[in-house]
């Protein structure tokens, strides 16, 4: 509910006739693009929250350990700085945008790889199928924060 309503807020932002200053003063336009990148976050990660745990279960990667506090804990803090910095990112910076992304996703999948290479003997494709759930999420977040930077270039 929270990601519609976030959605909805995205929308009335950058819709023809929304209610922003005329004079697109500097202040305005850095709230108006804080705004709109807080929305997107709030959407995406509210809608990542039901698809990690879908992905895991589509891919039957359900080590249990993977869903505990303190396994969760970091993907508490990565998955909404990313949601902040991808739009960021691509509207402010978009022609290292790519390179950037790509060295940040690079190092996600070094410190995951040893994980996706170990797994029980019953189940040699596990770790292929936790690198593809890992994927898709990532696709989910990239492509989510190119929408947000297309808002802002809309809403420009």
């Amino acid at each position: 509910m929270v990601g519609v309503l976030a959605c909805v807020g995205m929308l009335a932002l950058v819709l023809p006739g929304a209610s922003w200053p005329s004079d697109w003063a500097a202040p305005a336009v850095v709230i108006k693009r804080a705004v709109i990148i807080a929305c997107s976050a709030v959407a995406g990660q509210a809608f990542v929250q039901a698809l990690v745990p879908a992905l895991r279960l589509r891919f039957s990667t359900g080590d249990p350990s993977l869903n505990e506090p303190r396994n969760r804990l970091p993907q508490q803090f990565i998955g909404p700085l990313e949601s902040l910095l991808y739009p960021w990112v691509v509207f402010d910076v978009p022609g290292a945008a790519p390179t950037i992304i790509g060295a940040w996703l690079t190092a996600k999948t070094l410190g995951n790889w040893p994980g996706w290479q170990t797994g029980p003997s019953y189940d040699v494709h596990i770790g292929r199928r936790r690198l593809y759930g890992y994927l898709l999420a990532n696709a989910f977040q990239i492509g989510w924060g190119v929408l947000a930077a297309a808002a802002l270039h809309i809403a420009q």
